[in-house]
């Protein structure tokens, strides 16, 4: 898109008024010219022909002098021309590319300055690499959502994201019969099936925790535990009880949240197969109605842009095409990836204990360190926490702020009896000797166990004893490992059971040098 400055006719008679439009715009061969002098307007041109003028309210005017971007669409059959503000906006050798604040929400505007093209696209066709974990992608889902319901929250996209790739679609001129057929819509419905089962599994494992189930319903997929107050505890409310499907009462809480289960479950099986099954060389991505899709943006590896271009046939016959077959129920979800998505990663910053695990806003990590300097044991357990800081903790070291953007250290640990520490440290006085591998969790998981051990920590109710609760001999108190394992456990990490656990419990019974994960990386994940 070329957007000019006002310019003054010369030459013109003098007698002969001639209105300098206040901003022009030459997009995808039509000429745009708007008017906010005299009159509030604005004219289309093409092929030097005028072929539309559209008068604007003085509401209109008002809102078109702070945008700099124009979107043409089709709504109704009809060319439409919306002036749209710049929330963001990066360059690619050739390519520009721009979120739009447009009366439709967020827009994706493509640049190519070299065959002058323009193209839009909804912001909900952005989705993260195949670098990141399943939690990270529901987790940008609900951002796009919340993205649509209020602008606002874009703001520190450009803080918060990188974009890894821009594919575009391409037509197959001359179609040719390719390896593999694969139907999104089959394999979509062997996505949701997978999740499903998991997530009645661990609804199964909720209940036999949580409540004592004192009745059962035959169903057709199995014995279906059904709502009842038990010990004044109740584990669904009263008017949950209806005439709905009591298997999706137990899994879901109801019809509509199945269903809103399934729709995002096919959605994420779309995705995961036309966006994050693909090859670094773009001529073997999946093909999908009629379309191949093509990166914009080369690898910022060097090294794989040249071998991609010198052996692009090699590795594309290696690498087995496949054809999408869409069926005409998905086609609509299908669409919406024309005529091009971007793919995006959370920024991140590498883990002091090990450089190859990545933490970001979104996902913290956790582990279980093994100091030998606070215990008469020589084996003292802390939790360590290490993410980017999002803006929802208040962190001072050193009577320092910690600021949004900034990556955070922080260890807690069972003292004594009652003493619990939870404190931000600097990382260069981090000191371990052992510890347990590294897991990523969502930053509001982690943020919830905190809240949890600040709350333990203010009452003041820990007992202690240097066996470990696990102990027969501990009376039930604490020491350090089995007071840092409960907090694991609530998080979903089960260490598991020492061999002597009956009797005492160690730190080192879990934990391993750091040459041991030289030996055994770890790459969980963004």
């Amino acid at each position: 898109m070329n957007i000019n400055s006002p310019m003054h006719q010369v030459n013109a008679p003098l007698n002969d008024f001639i209105e300098i439009p206040s901003y022009s715009w030459v997009v995808n061969n039509k000429e745009i010219k708007l008017f906010l002098r005299v009159e509030s307007y604005f004219t289309v041109y093409e092929n030097n022909n005028l072929i539309k003028r559209v008068d604007l309210t003085n509401d209109e005017a008002r809102r078109i002098r702070a945008t700099s971007q124009i979107y043409i669409h089709t709504l109704n059959n009809h060319e439409n021309f919306d002036f749209c503000a710049v929330l963001f906006k990066k360059k690619f050798k050739q390519l520009k590319v721009s979120i739009l604040y447009s009366r439709f929400g967020p827009l994706w505007q493509l640049y190519d300055r070299n065959t002058r093209e323009t193209r839009w696209q909804r912001f909900s066709a952005t989705f993260v690499s195949d670098a990141c974990h399943r939690k990270t992608w529901d987790m940008f889902e609900k951002y796009k959502n919340e993205v649509q319901e209020d602008i606002r929250a874009l703001k520190y996209f450009e803080d918060d994201f990188l974009i890894k790739d821009i594919v575009l679609f391409e037509k197959v001129e001359t179609p040719q019969p390719l390896p593999f057929d694969i139907d999104l819509e089959s394999l979509a419905k062997g996505e949701e099936k997978k999740a499903y089962d998991l997530k009645k599994a661990r609804a199964w494992e909720k209940a036999s925790t949580e409540t004592r189930i004192d009745h059962v319903q035959k169903y057709s997929d199995g014995f279906i535990p059904l709502p009842l107050r038990v010990n004044n505890i109740q584990s669904y409310p009263d008017e949950i009880i209806s005439d709905e499907d009591p298997g999706y009462l137990f899994v879901f809480g109801g019809t509509q949240k199945r269903a809103r289960f399934e729709e995002n479950e096919s959605r994420f099986a779309i995705y995961n197969t036309i966006v994050r099954h693909n090859s670094i060389i773009s001529d073997s991505r999946s093909q999908v109605l009629g379309y191949r899709q093509k990166s914009l943006i080369p690898s910022a590896i060097p090294a794989l842009e040249i071998i991609s271009m010198l052996f692009s046939s090699f590795f594309s016959s290696l690498v087995p095409q496949k054809n999408l077959i869409v069926s005409e129920k998905i086609k609509p979800i299908v669409e919406t990836f024309f005529p091009f998505y971007i793919i995006i990663e959370p920024k991140t910053l590498p883990c002091t204990l090990d450089e190859n695990v990545r933490v970001s806003k979104l996902r913290w990590a956790i582990s279980l360190i093994c100091d030998d300097t606070n215990a008469s044991s020589g084996q003292h357990a802390l939790v360590f926490i290490q993410g980017i800081n999002d803006g929802s903790l208040s962190l001072m070291i050193n009577h320092k702020p910690i600021n949004i953007g900034e990556r955070f250290t922080i260890i807690s640990h069972l003292k004594s009896e009652n003493e619990i520490e939870i404190k931000p440290i600097e990382e260069s006085k981090l000191r371990f000797i052992e510890r347990t591998q590294i897991w990523l969790l969502t930053s509001r998981k982690i943020k919830k166990m905190l809240s949890a051990m600040e709350k333990e920590r203010d009452e003041k109710n820990t007992p202690f004893s240097i066996l470990g609760s696990d102990s027969a001999f501990s009376g039930g108190g604490h020491n350090c490992f089995t007071w840092a394992h409960s907090y694991f456990k609530e998080v979903g990490i089960d260490l598991g059971r020492a061999v002597f656990g009956f009797f005492f419990t160690q730190t080192k019974s879990y934990t391993q040098n750091p040459e041991y994960y030289l030996l055994h990386p770890e790459y969980p994940k963004i």
